[in-house]
C-alpha cells in the first residue's frame, strides 16, 4: 500500500494538496500543512469500567510552538507550580515479560516516593502501553479502599503525537470552544498504527505535524519543552532534570545522546530488553567488538534476517552507532538499576544527588526543601560528605569575601600542623576561618582528626547493611551508604554555614529550620556576619557591609523569637537550655555565644540572658537568696548546714561550667513552630523523672544531707562567694598598703612590707595565669588578647611602680622617691576598685557613662587650651615682661588664665 510522507492514502480537501512527489517521499509538515486555530482542547474525562472516572486536561498544538507559552499555560492555566526536579521516562517497546514483578513495583514504588516529595513532573509520551501503564497506575493510583473520587497528586504530562492517538475525534470540538469535558472509554491495546491515551496521566500536550500513524512530532516538542525548562532561571538556579530508559526501540538512542549532551543524568532499567540492554552493555564495558555490538543490536531490537540486508536498516545501524560512540564518551551521567536490589539504591541516589547539587548552588531553596524531608528525602547522612562539602566550598568565586577570608587565614596558620595539608585541606582551612570569625577559643570543626572521628558513630547510627528492604513508609535513600569515608553527626549544621559563608540567605533560612539546635545555629551565623561586617575586608565596602550586618540582624531576630518562645513555655528549662554546651556548634553554649559577643544587644537585654547570668552568678545557691543571708554565711560558716540558705535542686546541671549535654532526651528546637511542643516535651520529661525520683546522688547530698562538707564546699565556690571573697581581700590589701604608706619607712623590710611584696607577687601570677588560659592559640594572640582589656594594663603599670618604688626604696639616696611612688601608686591600685563596682547595676552604667563622656570632653579642652594658651601668652606679655628666659614663666602662661576661670585674680601680685 502506497502511502504519503504524512502517512495517510488519501487526503481530506480541507487541507493542501499532496504533494506531486513520489508517494512516501520527503514529507515536510512545514510546507505540506496550514496552520489553523486548534479544536481539540479542554478536559478529557476517561471512563472505566468498575471505576470513577479520571480527568486530564489537553491541548493540541504545533511541535514547534512556544515552549514559554507552553510552560505559561502548565502553571498559569493549569494550575502547576513550577518543578523542583522534572523525571522523563523514556518507556518505549513492552517489557512486561522481561522484569519481574517484585522489580516492577520497587520501581515504582521508589518513583512514587521521589516525585511526591521533590514536587517533581512526571514527562512520559503520554500513551497506555508497555510498562508506562504500571509507572503512571503507580504514580497516580487511588489512594480510597471505598471507591472515592479518584485524586491525582502528581503531575504526569503526556506529549503524544496527535495523529497517532486512537479516538482523537472525541477530542475536537465543532464550535472550536473546546471540549468539558470530552468523553472517551479507556482503552488498553492499541490499534493499528494508533495507541490510546493513558488515564492515568493528568496533563496532555499533543504535537500535531499532520501526520497520521507516525510519532515524530512528539519528539520535536519534547524536546523543545525540556530544554525551556532546564534553561529557565529560578531563584538564580538550573531546574534539575533525570531521564529513566526502560526497554526502548531505535529511536531511543538518539533520544538518551540528546540528554547526555545536555549533562541530564540517564538511569537505565537493566534487563528490560531494547534499548535499555545495548545501554547497559556500553555502561559496563570499555571495549566492545563492533561486530558483537552490531549483533547485540539486531538481537535485542528484533531485527528480523530480512531487515537486516536493507538499505534502511544499513542507514539506520550506522546512526544507531553513530549515537552509541557518542553516548560511549558521556557514560559517566549513565547509572544502572539492578532488578535483583529490591530498590534504586545508589542509581537513582546518584542522579537526585546531581539535581541536589544543582539545587545547593543555584539556591534553589525550594527544591532543597523538598529533596530533605524527612519522610522520602534524600538522607543527608549520606549526602553531606567531607569530601562533598569541600566541593561546595571550592565551588565559591575567587574573588568572593569566603575566599578572601580563607586566604586571610592561610597566610596567619600557615605552619600550624592541622592546617598542613591533607585530604581536606581546603575543608580545614575553612573551619580555622569560621573559628577565627568566633574567636574566644571556638574549636575547628574541620580538623582532619574531628572529620574522621565519627566514622565509627554514624557507622553505628546507620547499622548494617546486609539485610536491607526497601520500604514505602520509609525514607527513599535512608538505607544507601556513602563512597567517601567520613560522615558528619549534623549534615545540616554544614549545608547551612556554607550558606550562610557563602552568601546564600533564603537557603540558609531553609537548613536552618532542620539544624540540631536551632538558637545555637542562628546566633553563631549572626557572629559570623557581624563579624565579617567589621573586617578590614570588606570595611571599604558600605553596601556589603550594610547587606551583613542586615542579615546578622535577622538572624539575631530569629534566635530571640525561639528564646522568646521557650522562656514564655518553661522560663527555668529555657536558661537551661541556653546555657546548655553544644559540641557541634564549637563547645559553646548559647551564653558563651553572646557573652563573647559585643553586637547582640536584643538578647542581653533579654529576661533569658539576665536569668542565665545571674544562674552563672548565684553558683549551686538558690537565684533568689538575698544578699544579706549570703554575707551573714559568709562570716558564719555554721549556717550553710541549715535551711538558712537553699541550693538549686538540680545544681549539677550547670553545663556553662562543665562540658556535658543537659537536655540528652529533649527534643530538637528546630523552628519556631515546633518550639512550643519542644518545651512541653522538656518539661514533662523532667516532672517524668522527678515523679520517678531518678535524682542525681549529687543532688540527695545537698539537699537531703544538711551536715555534709559538700555543701560548705559548693557555698565558697558559687561565683558570687568567689567575687565577694575577692573583694574582702582586696579591701583587705588597700588597708595594709594604707598603714605600710601613712607610716614612717625603716631601714629594713617590715613584715606588712614584706605581705604587701608577696601579695602584688600573687596578683602577678594571677595576670601570668590570664594569659595562658586566654581564648586564643598562640602566644602572641593570647598577649594580645588580654592586653586589649584596659584593667589589664593598669594592673601592669601599678604592679611595675611597685617594684620600682620597691627597689628605690632599699637606698637612702632614693628612698623619698621610692616614697613618692608608692604613694601614686597606691591611688591606681585604689582605682582598681572601680572593676569590681562595675558589676552592680546602678553603678556599672554609670561608669559607661563616664568613661564615654571622659572621651567626648577631650575635644572641649582642646578648644579650651587655645583660648588658655593665647590669653595666657598675652597677659604674661604684657604684665611681666621678663628680660631672662625662666622656666617659671611657661608655668605661669597656664597657671594664671585657668584659676581666672575660677575667680582667683591674684591681686596681691
Amino acid at each position: 500500500v502506497f502511502r504519503c510522507g504524512c502517512g495517510r492514502k488519501k487526503h481530506s480537501n480541507r487541507g493542501r494538496r499532496r504533494s506531486n512527489a513520489v508517494l512516501g517521499a520527503n514529507w515536510d509538515w512545514k510546507t505540506h500543512t496550514e496552520r489553523r486555530c486548534t479544536d481539540a482542547f479542554g478536559e478529557v474525562q476517561f471512563y472505566r469500567y468498575g471505576m470513577k472516572p479520571s480527568t486530564a486536561k489537553y491541548l493540541r498544538v504545533t511541535p514547534d510552538v512556544s515552549s514559554s507559552k507552553l510552560l505559561l499555560l502548565l502553571s498559569e492555566y493549569w494550575g502547576i507550580k513550577d518543578p523542583s526536579l522534572v523525571i522523563s521516562i523514556i518507556a518505549d517497546g513492552d517489557c512486561e515479560n522481561t522484569i519481574s514483578k517484585n522489580a516492577k513495583n520497587s520501581l515504582c514504588n521508589n518513583l512514587v516516593a521521589m516525585a511526591r516529595n521533590a514536587a517533581a513532573y512526571i514527562v512520559t509520551c503520554g500513551y497506555h502501553t508497555g510498562f508506562l501503564k504500571s509507572i503512571s497506575k503507580a504514580l497516580n493510583r487511588d489512594t480510597s479502599n471505598e471507591g472515592e473520587n479518584y485524586q491525582k497528586m502528581i503531575p504526569i504530562i503526556g506529549i503524544s503525537t496527535w495523529g497517532a492517538v486512537l479516538n482523537r475525534e472525541l477530542l475536537q470540538s465543532d464550535e472550536g470552544h473546546g471540549c468539558y469535558p470530552a468523553k472517551c472509554v479507556a482503552v488498553r491495546k492499541p490499534t493499528g498504527r494508533f495507541l490510546p491515551l493513558d488515564p492515568y496521566h493528568t496533563h496532555f500536550l499533543l504535537a500535531d505535524d499532520g501526520t497520521i500513524g507516525q510519532r515524530n512530532a512528539e519528539n520535536i516538542l519534547r524536546y523543545n519543552l525540556e530544554e525551556e525548562i532546564l534553561n529557565m532561571e529560578f531563584n538564580s538556579g538550573k531546574i534539575p532534570m533525570v531521564q529513566i530508559v526502560i526497554s526502548g526501540d531505535l529511536t531511543t538512542f538518539q533520544k538518551v545522546n540528546n540528554y547526555l549532551k545536555r549533562n541530564i543524568p540517564v538511569v537505565i532499567v537493566e534487563e528490560t530488553g531494547g534499548a535499555a540492554a545495548i545501554l547497559t552493555l556500553i555502561k559496563e564495558n570499555s571495549n566492545i567488538q563492533l561486530d558483537y555490538l552490531q549483533t547485540k543490536i539486531y538481537e535485542k531490537l528484533d531485527w528480523n534476517i530480512g531487515e537486516k540486508y536493507t538499505a534502511k536498516s544499513h542507514e539506520d545501524m550506522q546512526i544507531c552507532l553513530a549515537n552509541i560512540h557518542e553516548i560511549s564518551i558521556n557514560k559517566h551521567l549513565i547509572f544502572i538499576y539492578n532488578r535483583h536490589e529490591d530498590q534504586l539504591g545508589d542509581t537513582i541516589y546518584d542522579a537526585v544527588v546531581h539535581a541536589m547539587e544543582n539545587a545547593l548552588l543555584g539556591e534553589r531553596e525550594d527544591i532543597v526543601e523538598f529533596l530533605i524531608k524527612e519522610k522520602y528525602g534524600l538522607n543527608l547522612y549520606h549526602f553531606v560528605t567531607p569530601q562533598r562539602l569541600q566541593d561546595l566550598y571550592l565551588s565559591a568565586p575567587e574573588d568572593s569575601l569566603l575566599r578572601l577570608f580563607i586566604s586571610k587565614t592561610i597566610q596567619q596558620h600557615h605552619n600550624e600542623q592541622h592546617c598542613k595539608s591533607g585530604e581536606y585541606e581546603e575543608l580545614s582551612y575553612v573551619g580555622k576561618a569560621i573559628a577565627d570569625l568566633m574567636g574566644h577559643d571556638y574549636d575547628n570543626p574541620y580538623t582532619e582528626e574531628s572529620l574522621r572521628g565519627s566514622r565509627s558513630k554514624m557507622l553505628s547510627r546507620v547499622g548494617s547493611t546486609d539485610n536491607l528492604i526497601f520500604n514505602e513508609d520509609d525514607g527513599l535513600f535512608d538505607q544507601m551508604l556513602p563512597d567517601d569515608h567520613t560522615y558528619f553527626d549534623d549534615p545540616c549544621r554544614e549545608l547551612f554555614l556554607w550558606a550562610v559563608l557563602t552568601d546564600r540567605y533564603k537557603l540558609s533560612m531553609v537548613l536552618w529550620k532542620r539544624i540540631n539546635y536551632a538558637i545555637g545555629g542562628a546566633l553563631v551565623a549572626a557572629n559570623i556576619l557581624l563579624r565579617m561586617s567589621e573586617s578590614t575586608l570588606v570595611i571599604k565596602n558600605p553596601k556589603v557591609v550594610r547587606k551583613l550586618q542586615d542579615r546578622g540582624r535577622k538572624f539575631i531576630s530569629l534566635a530571640l523569637g525561639v528564646v522568646q518562645d521557650c522562656y514564655a513555655e518553661s522560663r527555668e528549662d529555657a536558661v537551661l537550655a541556653f546555657m546548655q554546651e553544644l559540641p557541634n556548634w564549637g563547645n559553646f553554649s548559647c551564653f558563651a555565644i553572646v557573652f563573647a559577643s559585643s553586637r547582640m544587644e536584643d538578647i542581653i537585654v533579654h529576661e533569658c540572658y539576665q536569668d542565665s547570668l545571674n544562674y552563672l552568678w548565684t553558683g549551686e545557691i538558690l537565684t533568689d537568696t538575698p544578699m544579706w543571708k549570703v554575707l551573714t554565711c559568709t562570716f558564719c560558716p555554721p549556717l550553710v548546714f541549715t535551711d538558712f540558705v537553699r541550693f538549686k535542686p538540680h545544681a549539677d546541671l550547670n553545663s556553662f561550667q562543665r562540658r556535658g549535654n543537659i537536655l540528652n532526651d529533649a527534643e530538637k528546637m528546630t523552628s519556631q513552630e515546633d518550639l512550643e511542643r519542644a518545651a512541653a516535651k522538656i518539661c514533662e520529661e523532667r516532672d517524668l523523672n522527678r515523679s520517678k525520683k531518678v535524682v542525681d546522688k549529687f543532688t540527695d547530698q545537698l539537699q537531703v544531707s544538711k551536715f555534709n562538707f559538700l555543701r560548705l564546699e559548693k557555698f565558697y565556690t558559687a561565683p558570687r562567694m568567689i567575687f565577694l571573697l575577692n573583694l574582702f581581700t582586696y579591701v583587705t590589701f588597700l588597708t595594709a598598703y594604707t598603714g605600710f604608706i601613712m607610716t614612717k619607712f625603716r631601714p629594713y623590710l617590715r613584715p606588712i612590707e614584706i605581705i604587701l611584696i608577696i601579695w602584688v607577687s600573687a596578683l602577678v601570677m594571677e595576670e601570668i595565669r590570664q594569659i595562658i588560659f586566654a581564648p586564643k592559640a598562640r602566644i602572641k594572640d593570647k598577649i594580645d588578647y588580654w592586653w586589649g582589656d584596659h584593667w589589664n594594663k593598669t594592673d601592669v603599670l601599678a604592679v611595675t611602680l611597685f617594684y620600682t618604688a620597691l627597689i628605690l626604696r632599699l637606698y637612702p639616696d632614693s628612698e623619698e622617691v621610692g616614697r613618692l611612688l608608692y604613694c601614686v601608686d597606691f591611688i591606681i591600685f585604689f582605682l582598681r576598685l572601680l572593676q569590681m563596682l562595675s558589676i552592680r547595676v546602678n553603678l556599672g552604667p554609670k561608669m559607661a557613662m563616664i568613661r564615654h563622656m571622659v572621651k567626648d570632653l577631650i575635644s572641649f579642652i582642646i578648644i579650651l587650651f587655645v583660648f588658655l594658651t593665647a590669653f595666657g601668652i598675652a597677659t604674661q606679655a604684657i604684665l611681666y615682661p621678663i628680660t631672662e628666659w625662666d622656666a617659671k614663666v611657661v608655668k605661669r602662661i597656664f597657671y594664671v588664665p585657668y584659676y581666672r576661670i575660677y575667680g582667683e585674680l591674684f591681686l596681691d601680685e
